[in-house]
Formats: C-alpha cells, structure tokens, sequence
C-alpha cells in the first residue's frame, strides 16, 4: 500500500486539511459575484483552525466559485505558509516522490516576501505574492 498514492483532491472538505479554513458557505449561482468581491474583505473568512494536516491555507474551487480573494486572505493571515488554490476538477497527488497536480490546474501563492495590508474600506491589499500555477502532471514546489 505504501506505493499508493494518496489524492488530495478538490471538494469543500479540502480546505479543513490545510492550517485554517473559511466555514463560509460556497456561493449559489445567485450569490457568486456579490461573495467573489466580498472574499476580498479582511473580515469575510471567518477563519477557523483546520487539521493542519497540510502547513498551508488550502482554497478549493478556486476559479469556479471565483476564491481568489480567499486565497490572497490566506497568504495575509499566514505569510510564512503557502496558500494553495485548487481549481474544480483538480487534484493534489501527494507520493513519497512529492505531489503533483491532476487535472487543469492548481496555484500556489507565497506571501513570504510579501506585504500586505487593510484599506480604509476593509478590503485586502498585497504587493511582492508570487503566484505560481502548475498544470497537470507538474510538480508542485514554493
């Protein structure tokens, strides 16, 4: 079983992995644009403890439910840690080898040499993440 390897993949329950989690609801189709801006607010993740199974910030549906702003939230709660955005239909493969991406695409965003900040309107502000986007089959590395 050791040679099996274990897929990390897209779905709500992903994000509980990673260090912290949003317990917001994902969006209907109703509500999608109005939370895709307002993940971009300091105070909209609500962010709780995860199982810290994975030392990052994990945002699943990333491009789908339109979570950038959450991703960006990560990196500014947690700098020294990665965020790591999953797009619908994707996956994290992780192997003794490392992981790698399954499906269209994951990012990963390090704030570690970033700044960022909260505007007077309350919305997140960030200059120096390095974003890195990873295809499938890649290899997943800061």
């Amino acid at each position: 079983m050791r040679s099996t390897p274990v897929v990390f993949a897209d779905g709500s329950m992903t994000a509980v992995l990673g260090e912290r989690w949003s317990a917001k609801a994902r969006p209907t189709s109703s509500t999608l644009e109005a939370e895709g801006v307002a993940a971009y607010r300091a105070d909209d993740a609500l962010w709780q403890l995860g199982l810290a199974l994975v030392p990052a910030t994990v945002v699943p549906h990333l491009t789908d439910d339109f979570r950038w702003g959450r991703l960006y939230a990560g990196v500014a709660t947690a700098p020294t840690q990665p965020a790591i955005g999953v797009a619908s239909g994707s996956a994290v493969v992780l192997s003794p080898g490392g992981a790698s991406v399954s499906g269209a695409s994951v990012v990963v965003a390090d704030g570690s040499v970033a700044s960022s900040w909260v505007s007077t309107n309350g919305a997140l502000g960030a200059s120096g993440v390095v974003l890195h986007v990873f295809g499938s089959g890649e290899r997943l590395a800061r």
